[in-house]
């Protein structure tokens, strides 16, 4: 399945579309999740997915507090801003199997489900009832210690001749294994940097020579940041551009100019700010106006 032209030709609709099926929770970075499992539900209208297995087994973790730029703090929301404290959970502490169930997946990963969902029926292995309760009940000093390859060679050991898409497993010497794991770690983070988190420092110069054109075994293929500041620079300016925009009036006029100008110029990786002010941007127009528009007289 890949990306058609019309997914950046019709940009403005898929966005919009993402935003009212996720109640605001998916955001621009999240588009594409709608439009690709539309051309899935052609293949299957039942998809079996994977996901969640790292975090509820494994104890892998994407979930962390993303500081805002101190910009954020001058409009009409850096009081409610500068009441947030440290974020601490709990739950944290007592199992990573049980904070991937009560609080990384609902909060965070959901969002991606739903989108799946809307467009075919998801089944998710990982987040069965009894596997669950067996990681969730699971003593504290083994959560999260999951080896998938040592049931793998249990199970299947011929299976652990193929090698994963970072250079695991494989049936070659011991050496030549390892340096495949150097390439294959090295190429994932080079395309991360050249993608959505490129050094402030290293922006201008990797968008203004397209570095990530000329990297070698490229594993991201959703360059939002590269979109927003070709295709997609229109849409992005006609968004936040006006001055009665409403992030305007919540983080006022200077920062959201500060923040597009940013992007568009490459001065620094401004993905994030900006993907927050356009989401909001986006719950506005499609939750809020919506609903008043659609409000009984």
């Amino acid at each position: 399945m890949r990306l058609q032209r019309d997914f950046l030709e019709r940009f403005p609709e898929h966005a919009e579309k993402t935003a009212y099926v996720s109640d605001g929770y998916g955001g621009i970075c999240l588009t594409h999740e709608v439009y690709l499992n539309r051309i899935a539900s052609g293949i299957s209208p039942v998809r079996l997915t994977g996901n969640f297995g790292s975090e509820v087994f494994r104890g892998v973790s994407t979930f962390k507090e993303l500081p805002l730029q101190k910009e954020w703090y001058q409009g009409e929301l850096s009081q409610e801003l500068g009441q947030v404290g440290e974020w601490r959970d709990p739950v944290i502490g007592q199992s990573s199997a049980r904070f991937a169930a009560f609080r990384e997946i609902p909060w965070k990963l959901a969002t991606s489900l739903h989108l799946a969902n809307s467009q075919l029926q998801i089944r998710t292995p990982y987040l069965d009832n009894e596997l669950l309760r067996l990681a969730c009940t699971s003593p504290s000093n083994i959560s999260g210690s999951f080896k998938p390859a040592a049931l793998v060679e249990c199970l299947r050991p011929a299976l652990l001749k193929i090698q994963t898409d970072r250079g695991e497993s494989g049936t070659n010497f011991r050496m030549t294994e390892m340096f495949r794991r150097l390439w294959y770690e090295g190429t994932f983070k080079l395309d991360y940097w050249a993608t959505e988190g490129t050094p402030h420092p290293l922006t201008y110069p990797v968008d203004r020579w397209r570095v990530n054109r000329f990297l070698p075994g490229r594993h991201k293929y959703l360059d939002y940041r590269q979109w927003l500041r070709g295709p997609l620079r229109g849409y992005s300016e006609d968004m936040l551009g006006s001055s009665n925009t409403f992030v305007a009036g919540l983080v006022g006029r200077r920062v959201v100019t500060g923040i597009l100008n940013d992007h568009l110029t490459g001065a620094r990786n401004t993905l994030t700010d900006l993907s927050a002010l356009m989401n909001l941007e986006l719950i506005n127009k499609c939750l809020f106006l919506r609903e008043k528009d659609s409000a009984p007289e």
